[in-house]
């Protein structure tokens, strides 16, 4: 396991665009040690490879990858949110969903699938797609493959170009954080390769948020979003967990949503 250590930390590090003299100055270990521990030609501490992991911003899943690569045990629990441990927590999201009634909000995990919502989202995008579709924990970013599908929500959305480009820019920024997300990749791939590929918007058009535009018939509804998630987390699933909430961009749609 040792010998695999190496290569990921070379590939976080440069991925971070940091020198080894950079990084090995933040942790306080000698840049001739980290060279060692890219090459295999030494091994980390177990304090060394969370000390790298911090100071790269790892995500909590991937420093336990990195504990068992090095030759540890995982650091981090990784606790399912139906799990008894997990009951304030699961209730906390549940709150945060049922108070903003009556408009639409989930809950995401990494790979950005809907994990949990409110009965106002079920409500609403029930009249677009099989919602219980989109509630699935073992997809893989069902939202932003749904807006994507000519089956899914994407005749609906009524800007869907400024869309797709606007979560291609999200998907992007979430490569910087977690740039060994193959999955992740694999989106930004596969939006970029659309025949209508996203626009973005130019400089002098630039609007606070990029909305979510629907079109259903005769009626349209526009939402801006807000994304919350655990501070300080130290157990996998909650560092993973984002709560996305849907806010009225309009008179209309906030009148419509009321009724």
């Amino acid at each position: 396991m040792q010998a695999t250590f190496g290569p990921v930390l070379k590939n976080w590090r440069e991925g971070r665009r940091l020198t080894q003299l950079a990084l090995s100055g933040e942790v306080g270990i000698s840049q001739r040690h980290l060279s060692f521990l890219e090459t295999g030609r030494a091994r980390p501490s177990r304090a060394t490879v969370l000390a790298l992991a911090r100071q790269l911003d790892v995500p909590l899943r991937e420093r336990n990858e990195w504990l068992v690569r090095a030759g540890f045990a995982p650091e981090y629990p990784g606790t399912t949110i139906d799990e008894a441990a997990m009951g304030p927590f699961r209730m906390a999201l549940q709150s945060v969903l049922d108070h903003h009634e009556p408009y639409p909000a989930f809950v995401i995990d990494r790979r950005w699938n809907p994990v949990m919502a409110n009965a106002a989202a079920m409500k609403f995008f029930a009249r677009y797609v099989d919602v219980a579709g989109l509630l699935n924990p073992d997809g893989d970013f069902l939202i932003i493959r749904s807006c994507m599908a000519e089956d899914g929500l994407k005749p609906h959305l009524e800007n869907w170009s400024e869309l797709m480009g606007a979560l291609l820019d999200r998907c992007q920024r979430a490569l910087l954080i977690d740039p060994m997300n193959e999955g992740l990749r694999r989106v930004v791939e596969d939006i970029l390769s659309l025949p209508d590929a996203p626009l973005r918007p130019e400089h002098g058009a630039l609007q606070p948020v990029i909305p979510l535009v629907f079109r259903d018939g005769d009626e349209r509804f526009a939402f801006f979003t807000m994304l919350a998630g655990f501070g300080a987390a130290q157990d996998v699933t909650l560092d993973e967990l984002k709560v996305e909430l849907m806010f009225p961009a309009d008179d209309t749609t906030r009148r419509a949503m009321a009724h």
